[in-house]
Protein backbone atom coordinates (compact mmCIF):
# COMPACT_ATOMS: atom_id res chain seq x y z
CA UNK A 1 0.00 0.00 0.00
CA UNK A 2 1.59 3.11 -1.17
CA UNK A 3 0.01 7.08 -0.88
CA UNK A 4 0.22 7.58 -4.74
CA UNK A 5 -2.17 5.14 -5.16
CA UNK A 6 -4.97 6.80 -3.30
CA UNK A 7 -3.61 10.75 -3.65
CA UNK A 8 -2.72 12.38 -6.18
CA UNK A 9 -1.46 15.46 -5.03
CA UNK A 10 2.98 15.56 -4.55
CA UNK A 11 2.51 18.08 -1.68
CA UNK A 12 0.81 16.00 0.93
CA UNK A 13 2.31 13.04 0.15
CA UNK A 14 5.85 14.45 0.87
CA UNK A 15 4.14 15.88 3.91
CA UNK A 16 3.03 12.83 5.18
CA UNK A 17 6.72 11.21 4.42
CA UNK A 18 8.23 13.80 6.17
CA UNK A 19 5.66 13.38 9.26
CA UNK A 20 7.39 9.62 9.67
CA UNK A 21 4.24 8.37 7.59
CA UNK A 22 5.83 6.37 5.22
CA UNK A 23 2.67 4.12 4.17
CA UNK A 24 -1.03 4.49 5.12
CA UNK A 25 -3.09 2.47 7.09
CA UNK A 26 -5.79 0.06 6.01
CA UNK A 27 -8.59 2.35 7.15
CA UNK A 28 -6.82 5.46 5.15
CA UNK A 29 -6.24 3.18 2.11
CA UNK A 30 -9.78 2.12 2.03
CA UNK A 31 -11.13 5.67 2.57
CA UNK A 32 -8.63 8.45 0.87
CA UNK A 33 -9.40 6.57 -2.70
CA UNK A 34 -12.80 8.23 -2.19
CA UNK A 35 -12.72 11.00 -0.22
CA UNK A 36 -9.80 12.58 -1.65
CA UNK A 37 -10.32 12.15 -5.25
CA UNK A 38 -13.72 11.28 -6.01
CA UNK A 39 -14.73 13.85 -3.21
CA UNK A 40 -17.37 11.19 -1.40
CA UNK A 41 -19.41 11.49 1.68
CA UNK A 42 -17.14 9.30 4.05
CA UNK A 43 -18.71 6.83 7.39
CA UNK A 44 -15.66 5.61 9.49
CA UNK A 45 -16.17 2.73 11.76
CA UNK A 46 -12.73 1.42 12.53
CA UNK A 47 -10.80 0.95 15.69
CA UNK A 48 -9.11 3.59 17.82
CA UNK A 49 -5.29 3.59 16.83
CA UNK A 50 -6.25 3.11 13.09
CA UNK A 51 -5.36 6.36 11.60
CA UNK A 52 -8.97 7.93 11.12
CA UNK A 53 -8.06 11.77 11.87
CA UNK A 54 -5.93 11.61 8.28
CA UNK A 55 -8.93 9.87 6.59
CA UNK A 56 -10.69 13.53 6.74
CA UNK A 57 -7.79 15.53 7.47
CA UNK A 58 -5.86 15.00 4.38
CA UNK A 59 -9.06 15.82 2.10
CA UNK A 60 -9.65 18.82 4.48
CA UNK A 61 -6.42 19.75 3.51
CA UNK A 62 -6.72 18.93 -0.06
CA UNK A 63 -10.09 20.53 -0.38
CA UNK A 64 -9.68 24.12 1.22
CA UNK A 65 -8.35 26.85 -0.70
CA UNK A 66 -6.34 29.77 1.49
CA UNK A 67 -7.94 32.70 1.64
CA UNK A 68 -11.39 32.17 0.70
CA UNK A 69 -13.18 32.39 4.51
CA UNK A 70 -14.19 29.44 6.44
CA UNK A 71 -14.05 26.63 4.49
CA UNK A 72 -14.03 23.25 7.20
CA UNK A 73 -15.75 22.46 10.14
CA UNK A 74 -14.69 19.59 12.45
CA UNK A 75 -16.93 19.02 15.29
CA UNK A 76 -15.20 16.54 18.34
CA UNK A 77 -16.29 15.76 21.99
CA UNK A 78 -13.36 16.47 24.12
CA UNK A 79 -11.37 19.80 24.30
CA UNK A 80 -7.81 17.08 24.09
CA UNK A 81 -9.16 15.76 21.14
CA UNK A 82 -10.03 18.98 19.11
CA UNK A 83 -6.44 20.27 19.70
CA UNK A 84 -5.20 16.47 18.77
CA UNK A 85 -6.96 17.05 15.56
CA UNK A 86 -5.50 20.36 14.88
CA UNK A 87 -1.82 19.20 15.33
CA UNK A 88 -2.43 16.13 12.70
CA UNK A 89 -4.26 18.81 10.33
CA UNK A 90 -1.05 21.06 10.85
CA UNK A 91 1.55 18.19 10.38
CA UNK A 92 0.09 18.01 6.34
CA UNK A 93 -0.39 21.25 5.90
CA UNK A 94 1.05 21.85 2.92
CA UNK A 95 -0.83 25.04 2.10
CA UNK A 96 -0.45 27.36 5.52
CA UNK A 97 -3.79 27.31 6.39
CA UNK A 98 -5.00 28.94 9.64
CA UNK A 99 -6.82 26.00 11.41
CA UNK A 100 -8.00 27.50 15.03
CA UNK A 101 -10.03 25.55 18.12
CA UNK A 102 -12.77 26.68 19.59
CA UNK A 103 -13.08 24.95 23.15
CA UNK A 104 -14.56 25.60 26.36
CA UNK A 105 -12.13 25.99 29.50
CA UNK A 106 -9.99 28.73 27.67
CA UNK A 107 -10.83 32.43 27.29
CA UNK A 108 -13.40 33.30 25.00
CA UNK A 109 -11.97 37.19 24.12
CA UNK A 110 -8.80 35.55 22.89
CA UNK A 111 -10.60 33.32 20.33
CA UNK A 112 -12.44 35.99 18.99
CA UNK A 113 -9.48 37.52 17.85
CA UNK A 114 -8.41 34.29 16.44
CA UNK A 115 -12.18 34.17 14.25
CA UNK A 116 -10.89 38.20 13.55
CA UNK A 117 -8.15 36.41 11.57
CA UNK A 118 -10.88 34.21 9.27
CA UNK A 119 -8.86 30.72 9.62
CA UNK A 120 -10.44 28.50 6.56
CA UNK A 121 -10.73 25.40 9.61
CA UNK A 122 -12.34 25.71 12.82
CA UNK A 123 -12.65 22.53 15.19
CA UNK A 124 -14.46 22.67 17.89
CA UNK A 125 -16.36 21.54 20.85
CA UNK A 126 -19.92 21.34 20.36
CA UNK A 127 -21.12 24.06 23.24
CA UNK A 128 -18.52 26.37 22.97
CA UNK A 129 -19.46 26.62 19.10
CA UNK A 130 -22.74 26.93 19.47
CA UNK A 131 -22.05 29.75 21.89
CA UNK A 132 -20.23 31.77 18.96
CA UNK A 133 -23.16 30.75 16.61
CA UNK A 134 -25.97 31.43 18.94
CA UNK A 135 -25.13 33.58 22.18
CA UNK A 136 -22.10 35.40 20.80
CA UNK A 137 -23.55 35.69 17.51
CA UNK A 138 -19.89 36.05 16.17
CA UNK A 139 -20.69 36.83 12.36
CA UNK A 140 -17.68 34.60 11.31
CA UNK A 141 -18.61 31.36 13.38
CA UNK A 142 -21.80 32.10 11.95
CA UNK A 143 -20.45 31.34 8.51
CA UNK A 144 -20.49 27.60 8.95
CA UNK A 145 -23.77 27.01 7.23
CA UNK A 146 -21.40 27.68 4.24
CA UNK A 147 -18.81 25.25 5.16
CA UNK A 148 -17.58 22.86 1.95
CA UNK A 149 -16.48 20.32 4.70
CA UNK A 150 -18.02 19.05 7.72
CA UNK A 151 -16.30 16.02 9.90
CA UNK A 152 -17.91 14.89 12.62
CA UNK A 153 -15.62 12.75 15.06
CA UNK A 154 -16.89 10.02 17.49
CA UNK A 155 -19.94 11.03 16.13
CA UNK A 156 -21.99 7.80 17.83
CA UNK A 157 -21.27 9.47 21.42
CA UNK A 158 -22.58 13.13 20.17
CA UNK A 159 -25.83 11.66 19.11
CA UNK A 160 -26.41 9.32 22.26
CA UNK A 161 -29.30 10.73 24.19
CA UNK A 162 -28.62 13.05 26.81
CA UNK A 163 -25.20 14.21 25.56
CA UNK A 164 -23.96 17.05 23.44
CA UNK A 165 -27.73 18.64 22.17
CA UNK A 166 -25.78 21.60 21.08
CA UNK A 167 -24.81 19.22 17.91
CA UNK A 168 -28.27 19.27 16.86
CA UNK A 169 -29.03 22.91 16.82
CA UNK A 170 -25.15 23.68 14.93
CA UNK A 171 -26.92 21.01 12.03
CA UNK A 172 -30.07 22.52 11.98
CA UNK A 173 -28.06 26.31 11.78
CA UNK A 174 -26.19 24.65 8.98
CA UNK A 175 -28.76 23.30 7.08
CA UNK A 176 -31.73 25.72 7.90
CA UNK A 177 -29.68 28.80 9.54
CA UNK A 178 -32.67 30.98 8.28
CA UNK A 179 -34.99 29.06 11.19
CA UNK A 180 -32.30 30.26 13.46
CA UNK A 181 -32.39 34.03 11.91
CA UNK A 182 -36.24 33.95 11.83
CA UNK A 183 -36.71 32.71 15.46
CA UNK A 184 -34.30 35.51 16.51
CA UNK A 185 -36.47 38.66 15.06
CA UNK A 186 -39.39 37.18 16.88
CA UNK A 187 -37.27 37.42 20.38
CA UNK A 188 -35.13 39.91 19.84
CA UNK A 189 -37.61 42.96 20.07
CA UNK A 190 -37.45 45.48 22.66
CA UNK A 191 -38.89 45.80 25.95
CA UNK A 192 -42.92 47.98 25.41
CA UNK A 193 -42.80 50.92 27.38
CA UNK A 194 -45.40 51.60 29.76
CA UNK A 195 -46.42 55.35 28.52
CA UNK A 196 -48.81 55.52 31.50
CA UNK A 197 -46.42 55.40 34.05
CA UNK A 198 -48.63 52.51 35.54
CA UNK A 199 -51.88 54.39 35.63
CA UNK A 200 -54.97 52.97 33.65
CA UNK A 201 -56.49 55.16 31.88
CA UNK A 202 -60.11 54.96 31.10
CA UNK A 203 -61.11 56.30 27.42
CA UNK A 204 -64.46 56.56 25.67
CA UNK A 205 -64.09 55.00 22.47
CA UNK A 206 -66.61 56.84 21.23
CA UNK A 207 -64.45 59.99 21.44
CA UNK A 208 -62.11 57.95 18.99
CA UNK A 209 -62.72 57.70 15.17
CA UNK A 210 -62.01 54.17 13.53
CA UNK A 211 -60.94 54.50 10.06
CA UNK A 212 -62.03 52.24 7.46
CA UNK A 213 -60.46 49.37 6.33
CA UNK A 214 -60.59 50.26 2.75
CA UNK A 215 -59.32 53.73 3.30
CA UNK A 216 -56.29 52.42 5.23
CA UNK A 217 -55.44 48.80 3.81
CA UNK A 218 -51.42 49.00 5.18
CA UNK A 219 -53.04 49.66 8.39
CA UNK A 220 -54.36 46.42 8.54
CA UNK A 221 -52.10 44.42 6.96
CA UNK A 222 -50.34 41.88 9.13
CA UNK A 223 -46.57 42.59 10.02
CA UNK A 224 -44.00 40.47 8.15
CA UNK A 225 -40.45 39.88 9.36
CA UNK A 226 -37.97 41.73 8.55
CA UNK A 227 -35.58 40.28 6.35
CA UNK A 228 -31.95 39.41 7.09
CA UNK A 229 -29.27 41.31 5.47
CA UNK A 230 -26.90 39.84 2.81
CA UNK A 231 -24.22 39.52 5.00
CA UNK A 232 -26.67 36.78 6.88
CA UNK A 233 -28.65 35.62 4.35
CA UNK A 234 -27.82 32.00 3.19
CA UNK A 235 -28.77 31.18 -0.30
CA UNK A 236 -30.30 27.40 -0.89
CA UNK A 237 -28.67 25.03 1.49
CA UNK A 238 -28.62 22.24 -1.66
CA UNK A 239 -26.14 24.66 -3.34
CA UNK A 240 -23.54 24.06 -1.02
CA UNK A 241 -21.13 20.92 -2.26
CA UNK A 242 -20.61 19.80 1.04
CA UNK A 243 -18.54 16.77 1.97
CA UNK A 244 -19.33 15.06 5.13
CA UNK A 245 -17.15 12.60 7.50
CA UNK A 246 -18.34 10.44 10.28
CA UNK A 247 -16.35 8.68 12.01
CA UNK A 248 -16.05 6.70 15.66
CA UNK A 249 -14.37 3.44 16.73
CA UNK A 250 -17.82 2.15 18.04
CA UNK A 251 -20.92 3.29 15.89
CA UNK A 252 -21.87 -0.30 15.61
CA UNK A 253 -21.02 -1.58 18.80
CA UNK A 254 -23.96 0.10 21.03
CA UNK A 255 -27.08 -1.94 18.76
CA UNK A 256 -25.18 -5.57 18.69
CA UNK A 257 -24.27 -5.13 22.18
CA UNK A 258 -27.60 -4.81 23.20
CA UNK A 259 -29.37 -6.80 20.29
CA UNK A 260 -30.94 -9.44 22.53
CA UNK A 261 -32.51 -7.17 25.53
CA UNK A 262 -36.10 -6.81 24.70
CA UNK A 263 -36.58 -3.48 26.11
CA UNK A 264 -33.87 -2.27 23.51
CA UNK A 265 -35.51 -3.79 20.32
CA UNK A 266 -37.60 -0.43 19.36
CA UNK A 267 -34.73 2.01 19.49
CA UNK A 268 -32.96 2.62 16.11
CA UNK A 269 -29.63 1.70 15.19
CA UNK A 270 -27.13 4.20 16.19
CA UNK A 271 -26.28 4.45 12.32
CA UNK A 272 -29.87 5.19 11.75
CA UNK A 273 -29.91 7.46 13.95
CA UNK A 274 -26.79 9.75 12.28
CA UNK A 275 -27.97 9.14 9.04
CA UNK A 276 -32.39 10.81 10.25
CA UNK A 277 -29.53 14.09 11.64
CA UNK A 278 -27.04 14.27 8.90
CA UNK A 279 -27.79 14.94 5.37
CA UNK A 280 -25.38 13.36 3.19
CA UNK A 281 -25.05 14.31 -0.67
CA UNK A 282 -26.54 10.80 -1.78
CA UNK A 283 -25.23 7.52 -0.64
CA UNK A 284 -22.15 8.15 1.50
CA UNK A 285 -19.16 5.39 1.49
CA UNK A 286 -19.53 2.97 4.06
CA UNK A 287 -16.75 1.20 5.80
CA UNK A 288 -16.40 -0.61 8.62
CA UNK A 289 -13.52 -2.21 10.22
CA UNK A 290 -14.64 -3.30 13.41
CA UNK A 291 -16.86 -6.37 12.98
CA UNK A 292 -14.14 -9.05 13.08
CA UNK A 293 -11.93 -6.91 15.59
CA UNK A 294 -12.92 -3.97 17.86
CA UNK A 295 -9.64 -3.44 19.69
CA UNK A 296 -5.97 -3.11 18.45
CA UNK A 297 -4.66 -6.00 17.12
CA UNK A 298 -1.23 -6.25 19.47
CA UNK A 299 -3.21 -5.28 22.39
CA UNK A 300 -2.27 -8.00 24.96
CA UNK A 301 -5.47 -8.26 27.86
CA UNK A 302 -5.93 -9.38 31.04
CA UNK A 303 -7.76 -9.40 34.49
CA UNK A 304 -7.47 -9.56 38.06
CA UNK A 305 -10.12 -10.84 40.05
CA UNK A 306 -9.69 -9.19 43.56
CA UNK A 307 -11.78 -7.63 46.69
CA UNK A 308 -12.37 -3.52 46.12
CA UNK A 309 -10.10 -3.11 49.02
CA UNK A 310 -6.78 -4.55 47.35
CA UNK A 311 -6.83 -2.71 44.28
CA UNK A 312 -4.84 -0.20 45.69
CA UNK A 313 -2.56 -3.00 46.30
CA UNK A 314 -2.57 -4.64 42.98
CA UNK A 315 -1.63 -1.03 41.45
CA UNK A 316 1.43 -1.16 43.57
CA UNK A 317 2.22 -4.14 42.03
CA UNK A 318 1.78 -3.44 38.11
CA UNK A 319 3.59 -0.14 38.58
CA UNK A 320 6.36 -1.84 40.13
CA UNK A 321 6.27 -4.32 37.22
CA UNK A 322 6.89 -1.51 34.62
CA UNK A 323 9.00 1.23 34.22
CA UNK A 324 6.40 1.88 31.08
CA UNK A 325 3.93 5.05 30.67
CA UNK A 326 0.48 3.83 32.24
CA UNK A 327 -3.06 5.15 32.37
CA UNK A 328 -5.22 4.66 35.12
CA UNK A 329 -8.84 5.35 34.55
CA UNK A 330 -11.64 5.54 37.52
CA UNK A 331 -15.24 6.08 36.46
CA UNK A 332 -15.32 9.42 39.35
CA UNK A 333 -13.42 12.33 40.32
CA UNK A 334 -13.54 11.61 43.67
CA UNK A 335 -11.45 8.26 42.80
CA UNK A 336 -9.07 10.21 40.54
CA UNK A 337 -8.01 12.17 43.43
CA UNK A 338 -7.63 9.25 46.08
CA UNK A 339 -5.80 7.33 43.73
CA UNK A 340 -3.94 9.88 42.98
CA UNK A 341 -2.61 10.75 46.89
CA UNK A 342 -2.04 6.91 47.34
CA UNK A 343 0.59 6.88 44.35
CA UNK A 344 2.12 10.14 45.65
CA UNK A 345 2.61 8.81 48.99
CA UNK A 346 3.94 6.02 47.13
CA UNK A 347 6.24 8.03 45.46
CA UNK A 348 5.07 7.76 42.01
CA UNK A 349 5.50 10.86 40.01
CA UNK A 350 1.45 10.87 38.49
CA UNK A 351 -0.78 13.56 36.96
CA UNK A 352 -4.41 13.87 37.00
CA UNK A 353 -6.89 14.47 34.18
CA UNK A 354 -11.01 14.81 35.06
CA UNK A 355 -13.67 16.88 33.44
CA UNK A 356 -13.99 19.66 36.35
CA UNK A 357 -10.14 20.90 35.36
CA UNK A 358 -10.15 23.75 33.68
CA UNK A 359 -8.28 23.89 30.11
CA UNK A 360 -5.07 25.28 30.92
CA UNK A 361 -5.01 22.59 33.59
CA UNK A 362 -5.39 19.41 31.51
CA UNK A 363 -2.76 20.83 28.60
CA UNK A 364 -0.55 21.28 32.23
CA UNK A 365 -0.91 17.92 33.83
CA UNK A 366 -1.05 15.96 30.08
CA UNK A 367 2.66 17.86 29.25
CA UNK A 368 3.94 16.80 32.40
CA UNK A 369 2.60 12.99 32.21
CA UNK A 370 4.20 13.17 28.69
CA UNK A 371 7.64 15.08 29.80
CA UNK A 372 8.28 13.64 33.14
CA UNK A 373 5.78 11.73 34.71
CA UNK A 374 5.12 7.99 35.09
CA UNK A 375 1.65 7.65 35.48
CA UNK A 376 -1.94 9.23 34.58
CA UNK A 377 -4.76 9.01 36.55
CA UNK A 378 -8.49 10.30 34.66
CA UNK A 379 -11.67 9.89 34.18
CA UNK A 380 -12.80 8.83 31.04
CA UNK A 381 -12.30 12.08 29.72
CA UNK A 382 -8.99 10.50 28.66
CA UNK A 383 -10.76 7.49 27.34
CA UNK A 384 -11.55 8.91 23.74
CA UNK A 385 -9.24 10.01 21.24
CA UNK A 386 -6.05 11.07 22.46
CA UNK A 387 -3.11 10.00 20.94
CA UNK A 388 -0.60 8.99 23.44
CA UNK A 389 2.18 7.13 21.62
CA UNK A 390 4.50 6.14 24.36
CA UNK A 391 1.74 4.80 26.25
CA UNK A 392 2.34 1.30 26.81
CA UNK A 393 -0.37 0.42 29.62
CA UNK A 394 -3.88 0.49 30.62
CA UNK A 395 -5.36 0.16 34.01
CA UNK A 396 -8.71 -0.19 34.49
CA UNK A 397 -9.10 0.46 38.17
CA UNK A 398 -12.64 1.11 37.82
CA UNK A 399 -14.21 -1.64 35.34
CA UNK A 400 -15.90 0.80 32.90
CA UNK A 401 -19.32 1.16 32.84
CA UNK A 402 -20.27 -0.19 29.19
CA UNK A 403 -18.36 -2.09 26.55
CA UNK A 404 -18.06 0.91 24.45
CA UNK A 405 -16.18 2.78 26.94
CA UNK A 406 -13.75 -0.15 27.66
CA UNK A 407 -12.98 0.13 24.20
CA UNK A 408 -12.20 3.66 23.76
CA UNK A 409 -9.96 3.00 27.38
CA UNK A 410 -7.88 0.28 25.38
CA UNK A 411 -7.46 2.49 22.34
CA UNK A 412 -5.10 4.66 23.86
CA UNK A 413 -2.18 1.87 23.75
CA UNK A 414 -1.40 -0.13 21.08
CA UNK A 415 -1.81 2.50 18.36
CA UNK A 416 -1.02 1.97 14.96
CA UNK A 417 0.37 -1.54 15.19
CA UNK A 418 2.22 -1.02 18.30
CA UNK A 419 1.83 -3.04 21.31
CA UNK A 420 0.44 -2.83 24.70
CA UNK A 421 -1.37 -4.41 27.72
CA UNK A 422 -4.67 -3.35 29.38
CA UNK A 423 -5.46 -4.89 33.08
CA UNK A 424 -8.70 -4.70 34.42
CA UNK A 425 -9.01 -4.57 38.40
CA UNK A 426 -12.21 -6.92 38.77
CA UNK A 427 -14.19 -6.68 41.99
CA UNK A 428 -17.18 -8.71 43.31
CA UNK A 429 -19.59 -5.78 41.68
CA UNK A 430 -18.15 -5.91 38.50
CA UNK A 431 -18.40 -9.08 37.19
CA UNK A 432 -21.62 -8.61 35.11
CA UNK A 433 -20.08 -5.70 33.11
CA UNK A 434 -16.96 -7.65 32.94
CA UNK A 435 -19.88 -10.85 31.31
CA UNK A 436 -21.04 -8.52 29.56
CA UNK A 437 -17.53 -6.96 27.94
CA UNK A 438 -15.71 -10.47 27.27
CA UNK A 439 -19.25 -11.72 25.25
CA UNK A 440 -19.23 -8.60 23.58
CA UNK A 441 -15.24 -9.07 22.31
CA UNK A 442 -15.99 -12.98 21.78
CA UNK A 443 -13.35 -14.37 23.85
CA UNK A 444 -12.50 -14.71 27.57
CA UNK A 445 -9.56 -12.18 28.72
CA UNK A 446 -6.66 -14.01 30.69
CA UNK A 447 -5.85 -14.12 34.00
CA UNK A 448 -3.11 -11.35 35.55
CA UNK A 449 -0.61 -13.58 37.78
CA UNK A 450 0.58 -11.62 40.18
CA UNK A 451 3.90 -12.82 42.85
CA UNK A 452 1.79 -13.97 46.04
CA UNK A 453 4.81 -12.60 48.10
CA UNK A 454 5.47 -9.27 46.49
CA UNK A 455 1.27 -8.83 46.62
CA UNK A 456 1.70 -9.50 50.40
CA UNK A 457 4.34 -6.89 51.17
CA UNK A 458 2.40 -3.67 49.02
CA UNK A 459 -1.04 -5.08 50.79
CA UNK A 460 1.28 -3.68 54.11
CA UNK A 461 2.50 -0.36 52.45
CA UNK A 462 -0.86 0.62 50.82
CA UNK A 463 -2.49 -0.07 54.24
CA UNK A 464 -0.31 2.72 55.85
CA UNK A 465 -0.96 4.74 52.34
CA UNK A 466 -4.63 4.75 52.78
CA UNK A 467 -4.46 5.50 56.67
CA UNK A 468 -2.43 8.66 55.92
CA UNK A 469 -4.20 10.05 52.75
CA UNK A 470 -7.54 9.02 54.98
CA UNK A 471 -6.31 11.76 57.72
CA UNK A 472 -4.76 13.93 55.00
CA UNK A 473 -8.46 14.31 53.30
CA UNK A 474 -10.26 14.77 56.21
CA UNK A 475 -8.22 17.01 57.74
CA UNK A 476 -8.33 19.55 54.20
CA UNK A 477 -11.98 19.05 54.44
CA UNK A 478 -12.22 20.28 57.87
CA UNK A 479 -9.53 23.16 57.35
CA UNK A 480 -11.39 24.14 54.42
CA UNK A 481 -14.56 24.76 56.42
CA UNK A 482 -13.04 26.44 58.93
CA UNK A 483 -11.92 28.83 56.59
CA UNK A 484 -15.38 29.20 55.25
CA UNK A 485 -16.92 29.56 58.58
CA UNK A 486 -14.33 32.13 59.72
CA UNK A 487 -14.69 34.19 56.47
CA UNK A 488 -18.62 34.21 57.13
CA UNK A 489 -18.62 35.09 60.90
CA UNK A 490 -16.20 38.04 59.65
CA UNK A 491 -18.87 39.59 57.16
CA UNK A 492 -21.34 38.77 59.62
CA UNK A 493 -19.28 40.60 62.52
CA UNK A 494 -20.01 36.78 64.85
CA UNK A 495 -17.03 36.37 66.95
CA UNK A 496 -15.67 32.68 66.43
CA UNK A 497 -13.61 30.62 68.74
CA UNK A 498 -10.21 29.45 67.43
CA UNK A 499 -10.65 26.59 68.10
CA UNK A 500 -13.93 25.80 67.03
CA UNK A 501 -13.01 22.66 64.66
CA UNK A 502 -11.24 19.85 66.10
CA UNK A 503 -9.10 16.86 64.18
CA UNK A 504 -7.35 14.06 64.93
CA UNK A 505 -4.46 15.27 62.09
CA UNK A 506 -1.24 14.75 64.29
CA UNK A 507 1.57 16.18 62.17
CA UNK A 508 4.20 13.74 64.06
CA UNK A 509 2.33 10.42 63.91
CA UNK A 510 1.51 11.26 59.88
CA UNK A 511 5.64 12.15 59.70
CA UNK A 512 6.34 8.86 61.26
CA UNK A 513 4.32 6.98 59.05
CA UNK A 514 5.28 8.14 55.92
CA UNK A 515 8.66 8.05 56.99
CA UNK A 516 7.88 4.36 57.11
CA UNK A 517 5.99 3.95 54.00
CA UNK A 518 9.24 5.54 52.51
CA UNK A 519 11.26 2.75 53.96
CA UNK A 520 9.15 0.43 53.47
CA UNK A 521 9.20 1.47 49.51
CA UNK A 522 12.95 1.78 48.47
CA UNK A 523 13.68 -1.20 50.50
CA UNK A 524 10.81 -3.23 50.10
CA UNK A 525 10.85 -4.18 53.85
CA UNK A 526 7.45 -6.15 55.54
CA UNK A 527 6.16 -4.84 58.82
CA UNK A 528 4.12 -6.83 61.78
CA UNK A 529 0.42 -6.69 60.81
CA UNK A 530 -2.36 -8.51 61.08
CA UNK A 531 -2.45 -11.49 57.86
CA UNK A 532 -4.51 -10.40 55.23
CA UNK A 533 -6.02 -13.76 53.63
CA UNK A 534 -6.78 -13.06 49.78
CA UNK A 535 -8.36 -15.32 47.59
CA UNK A 536 -4.90 -16.45 45.74
CA UNK A 537 -3.65 -16.67 49.09
CA UNK A 538 -6.17 -18.88 50.35
CA UNK A 539 -5.73 -20.88 47.26
CA UNK A 540 -1.89 -21.84 47.85
CA UNK A 541 -2.34 -21.97 51.64
CA UNK A 542 -5.36 -25.08 50.85
CA UNK A 543 -3.16 -26.96 48.19
CA UNK A 544 -0.16 -27.02 50.44
CA UNK A 545 -2.23 -28.86 53.25
CA UNK A 546 -1.58 -25.65 55.66
CA UNK A 547 -5.31 -25.24 56.30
Amino acid sequence: MNWEDIIDSPEVISALKNNNKPTPTEVQYKTLAHSAKYYKDVVIAAKTGSGKTLCFGIPTIMHTKPGSGLQALIISPTRELCMQIADHISAVNYKSLRVVCLLGGMAREKQERLLKKQPEVIVATPGRLWEFVYERRNSYARQIWGVRTLVIDEADRMVQMGHFKELKYILDFIYNPQIVQEEEIKDSGAPVQDLNFGYELALDPELFEVPQESQFEDLFKKPTLQQPSEETTKPQTKSVKRQTFLTSATLTIENKAREKKTEEKAKKDVIEHLFDIIQFRGKPMMLDLTKNERIPSKLTQYRINCRDEEKDAYLHCLLKDTLNKTIVFTNSINATRRVLRILALLNYPASKLDGKMSQKQRLKKLEAFKSKNKVLVATDVAGRGLDLPEVTNIVHYSIPRTPEIYIHRCGRTARIETSGTSIALVGPSDLGVMKHIQKMLGKEIGKYEVDLKQLEMSIQVVELAGQVSKKEAQYQKETKEKAWKAKAAMLSGIDVPQNSVKNNYNKEEIKHIKNQIKTMVEEQLPVKRTSVITPELFKVAKEQNLI
